[in-house]
């Protein structure tokens, strides 16, 4: 039995394209088929995609269209009618006008037909940065603390929110880095033809979420440590994408904010399952990183729908007077290592060329808590203290905290 399970084990043999999930419907395939081991961790990688419900989306006008809203979405032409129809119901309780009402529900419908994945994660952003009240979606936007008010521009606790996780498709062996970007091999259908909805579920919970100073960032992005060591992780992500996708999917490049952000965020995710004995499974990160517009956030939320998800524990954290021992922490923890020398080296993540210093003793999480699958990390990012290699976002912290951050 030695080499069963390799990959030209079964050479020569054909597959038969059966799909037994979908009926056992069959499909034209000419890859050699290739074993595994029932319930091996490789056998099934879930392709989500997740996104927030955040106003306009989940406010009382919205509530209003819910059982019209398909119809107006279909039906051009009969917009106005039915617009008019709604303004003269509603307008009225949500104390508007119904010319009012009715340029709301048409910029609704107007954003809608311009949606994309980039645009809503901007919105989310731009929602997650103020302060929000509806019933699915409440937050209070706060200043950074004094210490940290220069390398962080807001703090904002996020008393209640509503994540949608839908099952877009799933891969075998190979784990995909996101819902556009399968890697090797390729994405599975979950159905015979497309269907106007997918299995998903909803998370209610709670969490803190942090924006970082636009002009620190850009600043300590022009560093030429900082650019270089971002470099060595793009280039790499570069050749695998070229040996992936070639030009067949648009390439994205790994900046020195992306490092800061994904670093920080699991740094601390890592923090507060001590400070506030979340497990860190049922954490979870959204990372909000662009440059136009420019974007650099984080949100740490509970990711569980059991207990964990309301205790109130995680949005207390980000109070004004707790959560500057949170990220000071989260930075202290990361100046060392258990691996190091070999971790602040690089040689640790040897076998996961798109890390920089990042292992399992600093900054890798369980694989459900991160976005990207633990790549993309680099502790250096957030402080060089104990090394003389790269330049942290987050040294002045950890030197003279009166001193200027760059």
């Amino acid at each position: 039995m030695a080499g069963a399970f390799s990959k030209t084990a079964l050479e020569g043999r054909a597959c038969s394209g059966r799909r037994g999930w979908i009926d056992n419907e069959h499909e034209d395939c000419d890859t050699p088929p290739r074993a595994l081991q029932r319930g091996a961790s490789n056998l099934y990688f879930p392709v989500t995609f997740s996104t927030l419900s955040i106003p306009p989306w989940t406010d009382n006008i919205q509530s209003d269209l819910s059982a019209t809203w398909d119809v107006l979405i279909a039906n051009p032409d009969m917009r106005n009618a039915l617009i008019a129809g709604l303004a003269s119901s509603n307008a009225a309780k949500h104390g508007l006008t119904a010319d009012e009402y009715a340029d709301r529900v048409r910029l609704r419908l107007q954003q809608t037909d311009e949606l994309t994945a980039e645009a809503l994660r901007f919105e989310e952003y731009e929602r997650l940065s103020g302060t929000e009240m509806s019933n699915d979606f409440q937050t209070r936007a706060q200043d950074a603390p004094d210490e940290l008010s220069d390398l962080i521009d807001k703090v904002v606790r996020v008393e209640r929110l509503r994540e949608v996780r839908a099952l877009v498709s799933f891969t075998r062996i190979y784990q995909s880095a996101s819902y556009d970007q399968p890697g090797p091999g390729e994405f599975s259908d979950l159905s015979p033809t497309a269907l106007p909805w997918l299995p998903a579920v909803e998370v209610r919970g709670e969490g803190i979420f942090i924006r970082l100073r636009e002009s620190a960032v850009r600043s300590w992005s022009e560093r030429k440590d900082v650019s270089r060591r971002a470099a060595e992780i793009d280039r790499e992500k570069r050749r695998q994408h070229e040996r992936d996708y070639g030009d067949d999917v648009e390439y994205s490049p790994v900046s020195p904010p992306y490092l800061l952000v994904h670093s920080l965020a699991h740094a601390v995710i890592r923090r507060l399952s001590f400070d506030c004995g979340y497990d860190a499974a049922s954490l979870r990160e959204r990372l909000y990183v662009g440059d136009d517009p420019f974007m650099a956030g984080l949100l740490v939320y509970t990711a569980t729908s059991d207990a964990d998800g309301t205790l109130g524990g995680l949005e207390r954290q980000g109070r004004r007077d707790r959560i500057a021992a949170t990220i000071r922490g989260a930075v202290e923890d990361s100046v060392w290592c258990a691996s190091d020398p070999l971790c602040r080296s690089g040689v640790s993540s040897a076998s996961e060329p798109l890390n920089g210093a990042a292992c399992h003793g600093c900054l890798l999480l369980p694989e459900t808590s991160c976005e990207n699958g633990n790549r993309f990390l680099d502790r250096s990012a957030l402080t060089s203290v104990g090394s003389t290699d790269g330049a942290g976002y987050f040294d002045c912290t950890l030197t003279d905290p009166t001193s200027s951050p760059l």
